[in-house]
């Protein structure tokens, strides 16, 4: 959860097994689970992301629409802070911001990125967003 290229080998692993569905064929499906979303849990924001890149690699010009319930918690870009060193915790891969990092995955995915938040979540979208800014 902590290595992007990794992940996003594991993205192009996933495509090549069972190929993409167009979006017209499951947003009944998709719309479905956007609605159930609430805040709960673990977010692993960053390798979700990596994975989704991955995936959207073998598309050019695919759509990765990110949707999440909270603050990324798990794995690269993790944002939640360590209570005790008061610093996050993978929010830097190489010294670098994650998700300028992830921006620039996308970017090479030639992937075009939304992000999706739920209202009143505390998500950092002033982070996560320039995924979407970027790509």
């Amino acid at each position: 959860m902590d290595d992007v290229d990794k992940l996003i080998q594991k993205g192009r692993g996933l495509i090549m097994s069972r190929p993409p569905m167009a979006a017209v064929d499951c947003a009944p499906t998709l719309i479905k689970k956007v609605q159930e979303l609430y805040a709960h849990g673990q977010t692993a924001l960053g390798p979700a992301m990596a994975v989704a890149f991955g995936m959207a690699k073998s598309s050019a010009g695919a759509r990765v629409v990110v949707c999440t319930d909270g603050l990324a918690n798990v794995g690269v870009g993790s944002l939640e802070r360590n209570f005790k060193s008061g610093k996050t915790a993978q929010d830097t891969i190489n010294g670098q911001d994650a998700y300028q990092v992830l921006a620039e995955r996308a970017t090479a995915a030639r992937s075009n990125v939304s992000v999706l938040t739920l209202e009143a979540c505390d998500s950092a979208l002033h982070r996560i967003g320039c995924v979407a800014s970027l790509s």
